[in-house]
């Protein structure tokens, strides 16, 4: 199977948007988009469960949810923010940043973006991970 997928979304500017281009100089786009082509052997064989690796950020699972939408099991997406406007409101941009990049997440142009299904496994996780770091207290809901 060969496909090639492109999806945008908007990007909300946020407090925390409009710090992230000043310290990076990232543009503000009105909208990103992230284009793939992708060449996944699938009739090669019979199969019954698929694995999509590669690093964080990769777009592993938009490439799922498009050639898969039915098939997808947990996804979730938070849409309505960039991913770092879920960080605790009293962090700061700089305590964001680190963090971001000691998860794995070194991208400040896509951090802009509202974050998908690979990264929303355990909700909340900006917070949770902020609370492990000592930026706030950890809550168990």
């Amino acid at each position: 199977m060969r496909a090639e997928i492109t999806v945008s979304s908007p990007v909300k500017r946020s407090v925390r948007v409009l710090q992230l281009q000043g310290l990076f100089d990232v543009p503000l786009d009105a909208r990103l988009a992230s284009s793939w082509r992708v060449h996944l052997p699938i009739e090669v064989r019979p199969w019954n469960v698929g694995l999509l690796v590669g690093p964080s950020g990769v777009g592993k699972s938009p490439i799922a949810r498009e050639l898969w939408p039915d098939a997808l099991v947990g996804a979730q997406s938070r849409r309505d923010q960039a991913l770092v406007g879920d960080f605790p409101k009293g962090m700061s941009i700089k305590d964001v940043v680190e963090l971001l990049s000691a998860v794995g997440l070194p991208s400040p142009p896509a951090w802009r973006r509202p974050y998908a299904t690979g990264r929303r496994f355990v909700p909340g996780w900006p917070g949770q991970a902020a609370a492990r770091r000592g930026d706030m207290p950890l809550r168990h809901d």
